[in-house]
């Protein structure tokens, strides 16, 4: 989360709000800092403070991190391993790559431009197997999905598998793949449930995903399909996730559909969200004067803005290097992930007037007059005109608990773990060649493969909402999903596994 602090908007704090990649930011326009602190020194708040360094070249900025390292979650460990044949791997304890695709993969490209580390990416191109197919294990098997990539449902609905192609041939397979598959069960009469029968209800301000689609297509969909997807990009219930947060196009692509059918009636305003979906991707039916459509929200309207920003960056200095990604699904560096909170770092030590304090954790924010004073550590509090704040909401909340406005305000979320397990067999994953698994609502885990050609490494990961009251149960759910993804292992592959420390 980045929250950005000015000492006026501190007063006024509901003054203004936009959302922007997803995060909530509090800013004043016309704005020249002249210090600036920043609160987290993980890839957000180290990439915040690069840009803001060169943005604002004149100011002092200092980062406040609590921890002794740079980075926060991202972290590339390399392990040694001793035995009858040594060797080593390197094992992410955080994110292990990147989207080539993202929506926002523009401005990871600019930074790895400005940082210089294009020579050291490593790529996993689209044709490649470990690219192109991803299982869900459902119900006592892998069943492999069509692959990713599709450019007109990934612009409205960001990182779910669909086809890359709408070519005869793999609609062929989509629809053998509903007919067939236990899995897709409720798909094809979902679609005509969309199509000629969904209605959205009256005064609907927000629902959970999972509700969403149940109410457009079909309850087994959400259950069986969606909520394995969700599972592994959130590691969260699709029933407490917000459909207007986290699929904002979607849920406008509703509006549009239900204008739609009372404008032209119910026979020939049919066609739901899929007709509202491929009139979207057409230029004659979007809006002509940039406005967001009747029942969209702030929200929506700053989502236009950010695509139009990110249509700017397409065009600008990493313009090579997006096309170079072009053939790319998923990226890493020489050194992992941590290798760009390296570089951020040392890039941030370049400028003069920027402060990396480690070891220093914030313990109250309070303002008084133009400045807002932080303290650090329950020492002298310190004097800033800005300060963005890169950590997450609750503990945000608990650094200004005199400020209403935000005590009433919740941000529930998942702790996630990794586990990464290491094997001999480079072919440990045969006959099944792919990103990895999903399994639905019955667990919420994610295992996918990656490792040299002589080793194999299996990173399991996994989120449950009250691991972050109850550690000792993490723990002892982690021992049994361990146990549980071996023991499919060896169902799914018929193969005896040795695991060695």
């Amino acid at each position: 989360m980045v929250t950005r602090i000015g000492a006026a908007s501190m007063r006024a704090i509901g003054a203004e709000r936009r959302y922007c990649s997803g995060r909530t930011r509090l800013h004043r326009h016309n704005y020249e800092p002249k210090r600036i602190a920043v609160i987290g020194g993980g890839i957000t708040g180290l990439s915040t403070a690069y840009y803001a360094a060169q943005k604002f070249p004149s100011a002092e900025i200092t980062i406040f991190e609590s921890t002794s390292r740079l980075g926060g979650v991202i972290e590339s460990k390399p392990i040694s391993v001793s035995g009858p044949s040594p060797g080593s791997f390197l094992c992410e304890v955080g994110p292990r790559t990147l989207r080539a695709n993202a929506p926002r993969a523009v401005v990871t490209c600019e930074l790895i431009h400005l940082l210089g580390l294009t020579d050291k990416l490593l790529k996993v191109p689209k044709d490649s197997p470990a690219a192109g197919t991803r299982y869900i294990m459902y119900p006592k098997r892998l069943v492999a999905l069509p692959a990713s990539d599709s450019v007109l449902i990934r612009r409205h609905i960001a990182s779910i598998p669909a086809p890359t192609t709408f070519g005869m041939f793999r609609l062929l397979r989509i629809a053998w793949l509903a007919v067939t598959q236990p899995l897709f069960h409720g798909a094809l009469s979902g679609v005509l449930r969309d199509m000629f029968i969904a209605r959205r209800p009256g005064r609907l301000l927000d629902e959970s995903i999972g509700h969403f689609v149940s109410r457009r297509w079909h309850p087994s969909l959400a259950d069986n399909f969606l909520s394995a997807v969700m599972h592994g990009l959130y590691a969260g219930d699709i029933y407490q996730l917000s459909m207007k947060a986290l699929m904002p196009k979607m849920w406008s692509l509703e509006l549009a559909a239900e204008a739609h059918r009372i404008r032209m009636g119910p026979l020939l305003g049919s066609g739901g969200i899929l007709r509202a979906m491929i009139c979207a991707g057409d230029p004659r039916h979007r809006e002509s004067d940039g406005r967001p459509a009747t029942g969209e929200s702030a929200s929506l309207e700053a989502h236009r803005r950010e695509h139009s920003m990110l249509d700017h960056l397409q065009n600008g200095i990493s313009a090579e290097l997006q096309q170079d990604l072009q053939k790319t699904s998923v990226f890493s560096f020489e050194g992992g992930i941590e290798t760009l909170v390296d570089a951020l770092g040392s890039g941030l030590k370049r400028y003069p007037k920027v402060d990396i304090q480690l070891g220093s954790k914030v313990t109250h924010i309070s303002t008084r007059n133009d400045a807002i004073k932080i303290q650090v550590n329950d020492g002298i509090p310190q004097e800033f005109d800005s300060v963005i704040a890169t950590i997450p909401f609750r503990l945000l909340k608990s650094l200004i608990p005199w400020q209403r406005s935000l005590s009433s305000l919740a941000a529930p979320a998942v702790t996630v773990m990794v586990v990464t397990l290491c094997f001999r067999s480079p072919r440990l994953s045969h006959p099944y060649q792919g990103f990895g698994y999903l399994i639905p609502l019955s667990g919420k885990t994610l295992v996918s493969v990656r490792g040299p050609k002589s080793r194999l490494s299996l990173a399991a990961i996994g989120g449950k909402a009250n691991w972050k009251i109850n550690y000792r149960a993490a723990i002892k759910d982690w021992k049994w999903h361990v146990k549980s993804w071996l023991v499919i292992l060896e169902y799914v592959q018929n193969l005896r596994l040795h695991v060695w420390a």
